[in-house]
Formats: C-alpha cells, structure tokens, sequence
C-alpha cells in the first residue's frame, strides 16, 4: 500500500519536493522555474498534460537515464512513486512547488481535478528506448 501525503520530503530513493520562486502581488502571481536548484537539470523538452479524464492515469513506466520535474500549475494530481521497495502517492497542488522523479523510479499521475494542468520537464528528448512500461520488468532492473 502506498503511503499517501501532500507535498512534504518523499521516502522514495531520489525522489524530492523542489519549491520554486513565486511571488505574488495585485497584478497576479509569477512563479519561476530556474536550473539548478530545484531543477537539477537542464531541460531538453518539457510537455502538458491537461483534460484528462475523470478516472484517467497517466504516466505508469520508469525511465532507464531520463529525469524529470512535474509541477501541477493548476488544480490538482496525485503522483505515485515507486523505487521498487517503497512507493507513495504525492498530491500536487501548488505551482510554487514540483516534484524531481529521477531515473528508475516508476511513476504514475492520477487523481486529476477537472481543471489540473501538470507539466513535465524533462532532461532529455523523447526516446521510446528509454522507457519501461512493464512492471515485472521494472521490478527487475532495480533489483540488480
């Protein structure tokens, strides 16, 4: 069973909550994203994720290098991670706050709001090589 939590330091290997630089005043508010701290990467592609339907999941696979940083801009996700010997569900529900999801460690986002926008950036360009979208594959590998 997943250990479920809001945004708070996830036990998952490698997994880490980032809080981005947000400021807001009467015209509205900025958050930024900056490489570095908490984006450990440079991101080579980034991509949205929205309309998704009431029982939708999406994600469900590791990736082998890839690294990525998802930040739910509007609304509200529930990520699942899982390393191969603890797994969590994280709700992301704050733009000022994203989530790093490192290299083999499964991921699965569900639980959207009807108005959830997540983004996702990404250390590296899409390769279908890079995934693992089997489970009992992914159990494997990490148990190397």
């Amino acid at each position: 069973m997943a250990r479920r939590m809001a945004v708070a330091k996830p036990r998952v290997r490698g997994v880490r909550i980032g809080n981005l630089a947000s400021v807001s005043e009467a015209r509205g508010r900025l958050v930024a994203v900056q490489v570095g701290m908490p984006l450990p990467f440079v991101p080579q592609r980034c991509f949205v994720i929205m309309d998704v339907p009431g029982k939708g999941i999406r994600g469900e696979h590791a990736h082998i290098k890839l690294k990525q940083f998802l930040v739910c801009l509007k609304g509200r996700v529930t990520v699942l991670v899982d390393d191969g010997r603890l797994r969590e569900e994280i709700v992301l529900r704050d733009p000022a706050q994203g989530l790093y999801v490192p290299p083999l460690v499964w991921a699965a986002q569900y639980n959207y709001s009807a108005d959830a926008v997540l983004i996702v950036f990404a250390s590296a360009k899409y390769d279908p090589r890079d995934y693992i979208r089997d489970y009992r594959e992914f159990r494997r590998r990490v148990k190397r």
